[in-house]
């Protein structure tokens, strides 16, 4: 594939993104389909989850992110 297994770990851990060029040559090497590791998330988006909510909410919801995240 042209990388260092250094490399590969980091993708595999989600440390580093890859390419899609280079996802399909590893699906390839590993002898799997794209779909069988990517799958998008089961799960709503923040968006959408606050797409009903009220200024209150919002602004609770984004403290608690900050905080989630240490950005605060």
């Amino acid at each position: 594939m042209g990388v260092v297994r250094a490399q590969v770990s980091s993708w595999e851990t989600g440390a580093r993104g890859v390419t899609e060029k280079k996802l399909i040559k590893y699906c390839e090497a590993i002898g799997v389909d794209v779909t069988q590791i990517y799958q998008p998330p089961d799960f709503e988006s923040v968006d959408a989850l606050l797409s009903d909510a009220t200024p209150e909410q919002r602004s609770k919801a984004v403290m608690m992110v900050k905080l989630l995240l240490g950005k605060e």
